[in-house]
């Protein structure tokens, strides 16, 4: 499902105009991204949790080379499905 048809199901499941669905979305959008930026966790209760992860630089051996390398150190964003969720997929396999 893509950013437009979740529109298109929240305006015909909640029988609000397209226009304000998109309002909405682009705020919720916004606001997950920056909480996120900002190194907060986001919970969504039965969905999951999405965190800003950082990794620390480390040094390693490249074989193919025989070069030491060096990895800088990142961020990155993760996303831990919460039990509910992973209950009904785990139910939908069988």
């Amino acid at each position: 499902m893509n950013r437009q048809e979740l529109n298109k199901a929240i305006s015909a499941e909640a029988n609000i105009p397209k226009t304000e669905v998109d309002r909405i979305l682009d705020s919720f959008f916004r606001l997950l991204m920056e909480c996120i930026l900002k190194g907060e966790k986001v919970k969504l209760t039965g969905i999951g949790t999405i965190q800003l992860r950082r990794t620390c630089g480390r040094r390693y051996w490249n074989p193919k080379t025989r070069k030491v390398m060096e990895l800088l150190p990142d961020s990155r964003p993760k996303f831990t499905p919460s039990a509910l969720l992973k209950r009904k997929v785990k139910c939908q396999k069988r």
